[in-house]
């Protein structure tokens, strides 16, 4: 009865351990694909907190597209996103996971290129209203 009950309690244990890791790598999977803002993320964040992360710094995102920040132009920057994107098809022997820095590197310069404009909106009006 005993070997009974210690094969029990070992399955017990295993299986909570299995669980737990499970639970933490699910966890860390939807945190990394939660998109920022995005109705998961929220979701995420009121049942497991977990906040989704920027995934590039704006230094990193002009450092992929190979851009200046001088060359902050939504023009050059989606020109130069489109052009390393073509170059990194699969099809021509390219790469998705480079493809898929490519698109985060532009979406993030072209939210903080935004950013950046409404910043500057919001000063020139509190100049105009002294």
């Amino acid at each position: 009865m005993t070997a009974l009950t210690d094969l029990v309690k070992i399955g017990a244990r295993t299986t909570s351990n299995f669980f737990e890791v499970l639970l933490k790598s699910y966890k860390e999977a939807a945190c990394a694909n939660a998109p920022s803002g995005g109705v998961l993320q929220r979701f995420l964040g009121a049942t497991l907190g977990l906040k989704a992360q920027n995934p590039l710094s704006v230094q990193e995102a002009f450092s992929i597209l190979g851009l200046s920040q001088k060359e902050t132009s939504e023009e050059k920057i989606l020109q130069r996103a489109k052009e390393l994107f073509k170059i990194n098809n699969p099809r021509n022997g390219g790469s998705p996971y480079l493809q898929s820095k490519i698109l985060t590197a532009q979406q993030v310069l072209m939210k903080n290129k935004h950013e950046n404009e409404n910043e500057n909106e919001k000063e020139k009006e509190k100049e105009k209203e002294k």
